[in-house]
């Protein structure tokens, strides 16, 4: 079976709990959302510019794009009411400044997935690769562009 998601997927990761597949898109700067048991594609949401890898929090089920632009996009699973945003984007640069804010509504039946790019203040030039341990927290972004590693708390919106 193939899914057709965004323009140039780059990158891929499983949430095992949710069933939830999550591709980045490097091109068009979204994730898609998949059903991992159908293969129906949920939602694209809109990402930060030139997202490269994804990772997933196995106990939050928070999701992690790192794109280029230096900004981390955050996708959550949210279990919610009948109505609700599909999904709703806001991206934050590394000096915590508001770059967009989005949002698109629409039916949802029992759970819908919203997204937004985390307030980064600790992310350094050109974010390559991101890595969570779930247990602890941590956030781990290789930076290209800095030579460097970056540890924090997981970010949030």
């Amino acid at each position: 079976m193939d899914v057709e998601v965004g323009v140039h997927p780059n990158d891929v990761a499983v949430d095992p709990t949710t069933h939830k597949v999550y591709v980045v898109n490097h091109d068009d700067s979204t994730t898609s959302v998949i059903d991992g048991n159908t293969g129906r594609v949920l939602t694209t949401v809109k990402v930060g510019t030139i997202p490269f890898k994804v990772a997933v929090d196995e106990r939050t089920h928070k999701v992690y794009v790192v794109n280029y632009d230096n900004t981390i996009s955050l996708v959550a699973a949210v279990y919610g009411p009948a109505k609700g945003p599909l999904t709703d984007s806001v991206v934050y640069g590394p000096a915590n400044d508001l770059l967009t804010d989005s949002a698109v509504y629409g039916p949802a039946k029992g759970s819908f997935t919203s997204s937004c790019t985390a307030k980064t203040p600790f992310i350094g030039k050109n974010p390559w690769s991101i890595a969570i341990n779930s247990k602890t927290g941590k956030v781990y972004v290789s930076n290209e562009g800095s030579n460097s590693l970056s540890i924090s708390a997981e970010p949030s919106c």
